[in-house]
């Protein structure tokens, strides 16, 4: 800041204040506002300097960050955060591997039309021309949030790490794209349960140990791939879940949460975990290393299988559905503990299988009583019978 006082050609006392800000990313942009005042007499002049500083030091930090968002292009921004996610740099909520990938593939595919724009200049309506585009080539639902989700991590990593100065939210904020279902999940019975269960044993299916392990659980398939001995206590009773597979990696990682949890043995599982830890295996792991469950089949072999037996199709991941309202209806677990032991953290997923239970209802009604006690019934006119002269009979008139 450059302060000058001095008497002008009237004799007026001025007072001209200069203030200059740099671009912290960008040397090169910088702006220098500068201001006269005239002071009146017996002012302050320092402490009116002061004020005139505090707003030209304001305007300079706007005017900077117009021109920052101004040289920033989407495609600049988009590299840089491409760049943070690799490192795993800045990030409040750190974001897996998987999820990265998908984000950077989803932006390069349908965010081109909005590379060269300035950060600044992309608006709420650019990121909606996106998700109609989307729509008219037939993309779900689900990619299209993955879109809208992606958008909004890039630009709030730019704003939380000062990359973007003057925008405070990402143009895809408040862009909501509607969860469609009008039916619960497929999922099955307990009867149906068993019964898919029994004829896998009887038919010495190689699936059999994963599916039984899956429903005695509640374990994600990675999860189930990935469990070694060492993570079984059979004498205390509990498995440890702290990593999964990945497929698309082909590598051991951390759980979808990146959190452990303990899981429970109860007879059937302890029965099947002992006999598993019988085979000599060459590696450590508990379960059979089944080609088509490595290949990513598991969901395709277990809809297969159902058919063949004349049950409802579902996929591998829908046997977490299974389990949890096996827990809440027919074990009569609370849905908390459910949650605890499955791994789930959003308590909205709970919800549906809490709806699908039925345990939220059970009960509601058994003290709702419409009718009159049973000693007044006998006055009460039967109002959906007739005689034959059109009146009413009573419901206690012998036939």
């Amino acid at each position: 800041m450059a302060v000058r006082f001095y008497r002008d050609k009237n004799g007026n006392n001025v007072c001209e204040v200069t203030v200059h800000v740099c671009s912290k990313t960008n040397r090169s942009i910088r702006a220098q506002p500068s201001r006269k005042v005239f002071l009146k007499p017996g002012e302050n002049k320092h402490h009116t300097a002061a004020k005139v500083e505090k707003d030209l030091r304001r305007q300079a930090i706007e005017e900077v960050a117009r021109k920052e968002g101004a040289t920033n292009s989407f495609g600049n921004l988009f590299s840089e955060w491409e760049d943070a996610l690799d490192r795993k740099y800045g990030f409040s909520k750190q974001v897996t591997a998987e999820t990265a990938n998908d984000y950077c593939q989803a932006i390069r595919l349908y965010c081109q039309d909005i590379f060269n724009m300035p950060v600044d200049q992309v608006c709420r309506g650019d990121i909606r021309k996106i998700i109609d585009h989307m729509d008219t080539i037939g993309r779900s639902n689900s990619r299209k949030r993955a879109i809208i989700n992606a958008i909004n991590n890039m630009y709030n990593w730019a704003i939380d790490n000062g990359r973007l100065r003057g925008i405070n939210a990402s143009p895809a904020t408040g862009i909501d794209v509607p969860r469609i279902r009008n039916s619960p999940p497929a999922i099955l019975t307990p009867q149906q349960v068993r019964e898919f269960l029994k004829t896998a044993r009887e038919q010495c299916s190689e699936w059999f140990p994963v599916w039984l392990a899956a429903m005695l659980t509640g374990m994600r398939s990675g999860e189930l791939w990935a469990l070694r001995k060492r993570d079984v206590d059979l004498e205390g009773r509990l498995i440890t879940v702290d990593k999964s597979y990945s497929r698309r990696r082909k590598t051991i990682k951390e759980t979808k949460s990146g959190n452990w949890r303990k899981v429970p043995i109860n007879d059937d599982l302890h029965l099947l975990l002992s006999r598993l830890s019988q085979n000599k295996r060459a590696d450590d792991f508990v379960l059979p290393r089944i080609k088509k469950w490595e290949r990513g089949e598991a969901a395709r072999e277990l809809r297969r299988f159902l058919i063949g037996i004349g049950l409802p199709a579902i996929r591998f991941h829908d046997l977490r559905a299974c389990f949890a309202t096996f827990m809440m209806s027919e074990c009569r677990v609370a849905p908390l503990t459910v949650m605890t032991i499955g791994g789930w953290s959003e308590l909205k997923t709970m919800q549906e299988y809490i709806r699908i239970a039925g345990v939220d209802i059970e009960g509601a009604t058994d003290k709702l009583h419409v009718l009159p006690p049973p000693d007044a019934m006998a006055k009460v006119v039967n109002l959906f019978s007739l005689d034959t002269s059109g009146k009413p009979t009573d419901i206690h008139q012998p036939d």
